[in-house]
């Protein structure tokens, strides 16, 4: 029932043009809070890092980066989110790992890899650090409109 919204989202529609669709929608804003990983999200619910491990597997065996594109816009838009979600978490997990290595030791450990995941870690690691901070709640409707003056009053100053 919220997939379409997330959608608008991942098609970076700004946030509070969702949350306006929402509102007329009659449908609680807050639910884009609340990630399309959790467990309360029927269309992800039971699939865990196995999951996760598992798709990426069957796609990292398709050659062909069209195909393999294909195949991962076959997933519903929630399980895209939530497969980027936890991938992005296990990248910083890893990250988090790593800083307790010393320098010779977390060379030795990318060395052991395919340069392209290095490439991947790197630019998820990037996005996470100039992430802006998050955005405060959003004000309620009645708050957001309450000092405006009607739409026609024909009342101008001095008259």
């Amino acid at each position: 029932a919220y997939e379409k919204y997330f959608k608008m989202l991942a098609m970076h529609l700004p946030r509070g043009a969702v949350e306006q669709k929402m509102i007329a929608d009659g449908v609680d804003p807050s639910i884009l809070d609340n990630p399309p990983g959790n467990s309360s999200d029927p269309a992800v619910e039971g699939k865990g890092h196995e999951w996760v491990n598992k798709v990426g597997s069957e796609l990292n065996k398709i050659e062909d980066p069209h195909h393999r594109n294909q195949a991962f816009k076959r997933l519903s838009v929630v399980e895209r989110t939530h497969y980027n979600d936890t991938i992005k978490q296990q990248y910083y997990d890893l990250a988090d790992r790593l800083e307790h290595n010393t320098p010779e030791e977390r060379e030795a450990y990318w060395a052991a890899l395919d340069p392209a995941q290095k490439r991947t870690f790197d630019d998820v690691i990037a996005q996470r650090q100039s992430a802006p901070a998050p955005a405060p709640a959003p004000a309620s409707i009645s708050s957001r409109y309450s000092g405006l003056v009607a739409r026609g009053s024909n009342v101008s100053p001095g008259r």
